[in-house]
């Protein structure tokens, strides 16, 4: 008597071609081979409505582990960074980028800043444009740098960060660096950013 849900009919395959059953709960034929893939041996199933085509299955598992196709393990999902970084790496080679151009863009780091030089209080903020594809596939479209400013008020901790692109002049008299800096001004952070940043740099 056969019980719902077990295997039976086991069919013989030649050693290493793997094994196949009938699972009559499934109205299917099963078939399991042990494959190394990425240095692992992982056991993969296939199903099939006849023999012979569980049979092809197998096969095709076989070609595919010796051709190198197939992975133990679902790769990990790209991060933004990730695309950004191959991105970017792919136009320094092809001299579309300057070197400085492509420093900065690792040298992204705090926001705010607390120091006394005018230098210190500009910043920047990666962006990234995505692209979803026709496909499904999602791609680096554009990226660059925002320039940000610190605007620091008298007193502890009085602290804010514009957009150099929203900055104002009313602003800069504001900002406490003047007692400290002289220099800074909307200007010497625009030639700041042209001197740092280089072609990531897209402001006036």
């Amino acid at each position: 008597m056969k019980t719902k849900g077990t295997k039976s009919k086991k069919i013989k395959l030649p050693y290493g071609d793997g094994s196949i059953y009938y699972v009559e709960s499934r109205k299917r034929y099963s078939g399991q081979i042990n494959l190394v893939i990425d240095g692992e041996r992982v056991r993969k199933t296939v199903y099939g409505k006849t023999e012979r085509e569980t049979r092809n299955k197998l096969k095709e598992l076989q070609i595919q582990a010796l051709a190198g196709n197939l992975h133990g393990k679902k790769p990990p999902v790209p991060t933004i960074f990730q695309y950004a970084e191959k991105m970017m790496d792919e136009q320094l080679a092809l001299n579309e980028i300057r070197q400085s151009s492509y420093d900065s863009y690792y040298s992204v780091g705090n926001f705010i800043s607390s120091q006394t030089g005018a230098d210190s209080m500009l910043g920047i903020m990666s962006e990234t444009t995505l692209h979803k594809n026709a496909d499904g596939t999602v791609a680096i479209k554009d990226y660059g740098l925002e320039p940000l400013v610190t605007h620091r008020r008298s007193g502890t901790g009085n602290f804010t960060t514009y957009r150099l692109s929203d900055y104002t002049q009313d602003l800069v008299s504001q900002n406490s660096i003047l007692n400290y800096d002289g220099r800074f001004s909307i200007s010497y952070l625009q030639d700041l950013c042209r001197q740092e940043f280089g072609d990531l740099y897209k402001g006036e």
